[in-house]
């Protein structure tokens, strides 16, 4: 029997989309806009949401994947699904417990490339309580900039 948040470490799903500006040697890159993104149950219905803020950011060269780095620092207070009075709640302790675990965090720990793809795997730490995952991302040009 999993607890409250065993179980939404493993229904936590965590999207990352960050757009990234071109450094001339493309070892490390500047983020320059990021989503992140969740799904989670809320009074039994799935809600979307996100969070506005984040430390960290990742490092990177699309030719040596392996070499990659990633940390995230993610403060609980900018969590937003839209509605004010679920946010307090999911900054709950039935939640997130945003007084005692202010941030989640992700660390990598390996990057893989496959045909058109790369993927980053690593601890997602939520609430006390870390998981690992894998985080499936593309690399697209746009002029100068790489959008991961």
């Amino acid at each position: 029997v999993y607890t409250r948040s065993e179980s939404m470490i493993k229904k936590f799903l965590f999207v990352l989309v960050i757009m990234l500006v071109s450094a001339g040697s493309r070892a490390q890159e500047k983020i320059i806009q990021s989503d992140i993104k969740f799904q989670i149950k809320n009074a039994g219905i799935t809600v979307n949401g996100r969070f506005e803020k984040f430390e960290g950011g990742i490092i990177m060269d699309p030719a040596h994947p392996e070499n990659a780095k990633a940390v995230l620092k993610v403060p609980v207070s900018s969590i937003n699904t839209g509605i004010a009075i679920r946010d307090k709640h999911l900054k709950g302790e039935d939640y997130f417990d945003e007084k005692k675990y202010p941030f989640l965090t992700f660390e990598s720990d390996r990057f893989e490339a496959s045909t058109g793809w790369y993927h980053v795997y690593g601890t997602l730490t939520i609430k006390g309580n870390s998981g690992r995952i894998k985080i499936p991302f593309q690399i697209k040009k746009k002029g100068s900039e790489s959008i991961y």
